[in-house]
C-alpha cells in the first residue's frame, strides 16, 4: 500500500496556472505522499500514471518545458508532438525554453512519455497534463524581473487539468467535472493500492 494525503482547495491566483471561464465550483486536489522517503518521486509518478490509466481519457496532452534538442528523444519514441515557441523575454533577445506538447493516443504512449519526461518536473520546470487539445499561455510579469509563461485553464466545459508540483513530489488535479466535485468521488477513482490516510478540506 502507498499512503497518501489529499488536500482539497479552492483555486487561488498563483504563478503556475490561471483559471478562465470558471463558474466558481472548481476544485483543486493536491495529492502527495503521507510520509516522504527515497522512493517518493517514483511513487508519485507511478500513482499519476495509474490514475490516468483508470481515467482512460484519450488523447491526453502532456506539456513540459525542456531543452531545445529534446525533440530527438520524442522522435525516437515515435510520439506525436509539437514545439511551442512563446516569444521573447521582454527587453531581452533570449527566447523562452521551448514548451513541448505531446499527444498520447493510448496508455502505452502515455507511460512512455511520462517515464521519459518526468525528470523535467523533478527539476521544477513547468509540467502540465490536459484532456483538451488547446492550452494557451500568457506571458506576464509576476514577482520576478522577467516574464513567466502561465497556462490558462479554460473551464468553459467540464474538464480537468493536472499540474506536477515542485520537485515532482506532488500533483494537483484542477477540475470542474461533476464526478470530482466531492472528494469521495475523486478518491473512488484512485488506484486500489492507495491508502488515503488524510483528507484536508481547505475548500470554502
Amino acid at each position: 500500500m502507498v499512503a497518501i494525503s489529499i488536500e482539497v482547495m479552492k483555486p487561488e491566483p498563483n504563478i503556475h496556472y490561471e483559471l478562465v471561464n470558471e463558474a466558481g465550483n472548481e476544485r483543486v486536489y493536491r495529492v502527495s505522499l503521507y510520509n516522504e522517503d527515497e522512493s517518493s518521486i517514483e511513487n508519485i509518478r507511478d500513482l499519476l500514471i495509474n490514475f490516468l490509466t483508470l481515467k482512460n481519457e484519450f488523447p491526453t496532452y502532456i506539456y513540459f518545458e525542456a531543452f531545445d534538442d529534446f525533440d530527438e528523444d520524442l522522435k525516437f519514441h515515435g510520439v506525436d508532438f509539437q514545439i511551442l515557441k512563446l516569444g521573447q523575454i521582454e527587453n531581452k533577445k533570449k527566447n523562452f525554453s521551448p514548451i513541448f506538447k505531446v499527444k498520447a493516443q493510448n496508455i502505452e504512449e502515455l507511460r512512455t512519455v511520462v517515464d521519459q519526461t518526468y525528470n523535467f518536473a523533478i527539476a521544477t520546470l513547468p509540467y502540465y497534463i490536459t484532456f483538451t487539445s488547446n492550452l494557451n499561455f500568457d506571458l506576464r510579469k509576476w514577482t520576478f524581473p522577467e516574464q513567466v509563461a502561465i497556462p490558462k485553464f479554460d473551464f468553459t466545459s467540464p474538464t480537468s487539468y493536472i499540474w506536477i508540483g515542485y520537485d515532482g513530489l506532488f500533483f494537483e488535479l484542477i477540475t470542474n467535472e461533476a464526478r470530482y466535485l466531492d472528494s469521495s468521488g475523486f478518491i473512488k477513482e484512485l488506484p486500489r493500492y492507495v491508502e488515503v490516510v488524510e483528507v484536508i478540506e481547505s475548500y470554502s
